[in-house]
């Protein structure tokens, strides 16, 4: 989770939820490239599902995986936004034994996110 900016690990169990926000980008790249970089760590990866979808009215990849990260398996699903010039990352993890328990509660998080506009620096 280093370099999140909001995130939520379960006390107990091995899983996440992080937001990576926002990244600016030099040049208009398409969501398949963006979302590229969230795969790199990440060993013997097979994708389950790949879609295009909108989060509040924004084009988005949505991907769900499973693959291995230092040694441990997991299922990640995650959506690449890409808006006003910046790229928001939202991820969710697991261990794929407990990937269904939260996934529901990660999904409607998602559903409700309302993009408005970047502030810019002070």
């Amino acid at each position: 989770m280093d370099g999140a900016d909001i995130a939520m690990q379960h006390r107990e169990k091995p899983i996440a939820f992080a937001i990576f926000s926002p990244s600016r980008l030099k040049e208009s790249l398409p969501l398949d490239v963006l979302s590229l970089h969230l795969l790199l760590e990440i060993k013997d990866k097979k994708v389950l599902q790949k879609d295009y979808v909108t989060l509040d009215g924004q084009p988005a990849i949505h991907t769900v995986l499973e693959g291995r990260v230092g040694g441990e398996r997991v299922r990640i699903e995650s959506y690449v936004v890409a808006r006003a010039g910046l790229v928001y990352d939202i991820v969710y993890w697991a261990s794929p034994v407990y990937f269904q328990e939260f996934r529901k509660d990660f999904q409607e998080v998602v559903k409700s996110f309302s993009f408005t506009e970047p502030v810019v620096g002070k």
